[in-house]
């Protein structure tokens, strides 16, 4: 039996959570009288789906100014997962309703995210969601973070899945980019991020959870 896999981005595909990062990054930036604003993203998408590294190395060589990412990343997450927390409860209904019929197919589950370990446990805890994925990979799983298609690539490898069968759901240039150099087929999803520059480069375009179903897992994954 041909296997196949579903590698879920977190911030903006399992949680609409962009808005509450950017939010709370820049309330730990402006103590240091800095803003995203200033900090241009090489990748054009105002740092969604890079990784706090990649920021802070662009911080350091810009503005000369040296954070320490453990003290910026736990403040960062305080503050958006108390904005998260009374906002976002449960993850959408159609999500989990994909995520259980994944399972029911036998058709393995991963995330791979630019969030640390401790980011992504929690987001997954609060959406109750937690217990459906057979792999995560997370920022300090990979040396080189999204456009590199390392982390994608170590995802493959930890499902035992080839990649390509596997389908590859994000929303931003940087994880569309990390995924097609890897070798997968990408679901560019736009529910909470409405970002025309995906579609010149996805395989299949989503506007909501609903549009994912297994005839598309099937269609993108098979060998044919």
């Amino acid at each position: 039996m041909l296997k196949s896999a579903v590698i879920f981005d977190m911030d903006g595909v399992l949680v609409d959570s962009h808005r509450h990062n950017l939010r709370a990054i820049n309330r730990v930036l402006e103590r240091h009288g800095l803003h995203l604003s200033k900090i241009p993203d090489p990748h054009k998408q105002d740092w969604k789906g890079g990784s706090f590294q990649d920021l802070l190395d662009a911080i350091r060589a810009m503005h000369g100014v040296d954070l320490d990412i453990e003290t910026f990343a736990q403040e960062v997450d305080r503050l958006q997962f108390e904005s998260m927390t009374f906002d976002t409860g449960r993850s959408h209904h159609d999500l989990r309703l994909f995520l259980r019929t994944l399972k029911e197919r036998d058709i393995k589950i991963g995330l791979c995210s630019s969030s640390r370990k401790n980011r992504i446990t929690k987001t997954l805890q609060l959406l109750e969601i937690d217990d459906c994925f057979d792999v995560i990979v997370s920022a300090e799983d990979v040396t080189e973070h999204k456009p590199a298609p390392h982390c994608y690539l170590l995802a493959a490898q930890l499902l035992d899945v080839p990649t390509a069968n596997c389908m590859v759901i994000e929303d931003s240039l940087a994880g569309v980019i990390a995924a097609k150099e890897a070798g997968m087929k990408v679901v560019g999803f736009s529910m909470y991020e409405k970002d025309a520059i995906l579609l010149s480069h996805i395989d299949f375009h989503a506007r909501h959870y609903t549009d994912l179903n297994i005839d598309l897992v099937h269609r993108l994954t098979s060998d044919s």
